[in-house]
């Protein structure tokens, strides 16, 4: 959050969008992640006014459709702007595939790195071929993972 921040506070942007839902067990994840990230950028300073909370996706195909239609129904001409997503460095590629791919825009990746074991590079990697084969929603895969997701937000809910 803190590369975003330094970029939005340093850039000429109309939102700072937020993305990410309720997507683990109760005992992992009490709130949406986009929910967490608002209430950190409004204590460093970002107004309300400028964020855009997307809070219902369930994966990185979720993330692209549903952050797009909310920036469609704020006036933004998806064509017509620069589009940059700050995020982890793995996931990165797939957000520039699906972008891309799914929804012919291009974005500006700024990618945060850290250390991931073997296991974690290679499950990435088939990560990435799912969004090379499927760019738009995953295919049945994606579905299947979505699936698995909602269940695990309707535990929460109970």
């Amino acid at each position: 959050c803190a590369t975003a921040l330094k970029l939005f506070l340093q850039g000429d942007y109309d939102y700072l969008v937020v993305s990410g839902g309720l997507y683990e067990l109760p005992h992992l994840q009490s709130r949406p992640a986009a929910s967490i990230m608002h209430d950190w950028f409004f204590n460093e300073g970002v107004s309300r006014k400028k964020m855009l909370v997307e809070d219902q996706s369930l994966d990185t195909f979720e993330n692209v459709a549903f952050s797009l239609k909310l920036l469609r129904e704020n006036g933004i001409d998806l064509k017509k702007c620069q589009l940059e997503v700050v995020t982890q460095r793995q996931h990165a590629w797939r957000f520039w595939f699906t972008f891309l791919l799914g929804y012919g825009l291009r974005v500006k990746l700024h990618k945060i790195s850290y250390v991931m074991t073997g296991k974690e590079r290679f499950l990435e990697f088939l990560f990435l071929l799912i969004h090379l084969i499927w760019p738009k929603m995953g295919g049945p895969l994606g579905a299947k993972n979505r699936q698995a997701r909602r269940h695990n937000r309707e535990i929460q809910r109970r």
